[in-house]
């Protein structure tokens, strides 16, 4: 049986190692649920990569760049 979407709203997890296997689909389903959601910093980093291409710091500097009308 698939649990309440309300079921976690208002608590937060925090998952670590959360980029990929089983962490990646539990973490998934705590955010499908309600819950809010944290992780690592490397864990951060490498979902942001696999999102825009870039490491935090590079997206920063490429917004800048745009922001400047380079």
């Amino acid at each position: 049986m698939a649990p309440d979407v309300r079921e976690l709203k208002g608590l937060r997890a925090l998952v670590t190692g959360g980029t990929k296997g089983i962490r990646h689909a539990i973490a998934g389903r705590l955010n499908e649920s309600g819950a809010t959601v944290h992780m690592s910093p490397s864990s951060f980093r490498q979902h942001f990569r696999a999102l825009t291409g870039l490491s935090p710091l590079q997206y920063q500097k490429h917004c800048a760049y745009r922001k400047r009308g380079n």
